[in-house]
């Protein structure tokens, strides 16, 4: 069975449409990636204070 190239190709309309889309998908989500960043940095940077924190209670108690 053999199919037509032209079945096979997609238009130009139909290629600027599918990469506009994407575009502006990939554009509106960007925002959600950074604040994503954020908090896992800010999480991070909360966790390592509390085992520093945590460190200098036990040598104190040792000591």
């Amino acid at each position: 069975m053999l199919l037509s190239i032209g079945m096979l190709m997609l238009s130009a309309t139909q290629v600027y449409t599918i990469l506009t889309v994407q575009l502006f998908a990939f554009l509106n989500l960007l925002p959600v990636e950074a604040d994503i960043l954020a908090y896992n940095f800010e999480n991070a940077s909360q966790t390592l204070m509390t085992f520093q924190h945590d460190l200098v209670i036990d040598f104190q108690l040792k000591v």
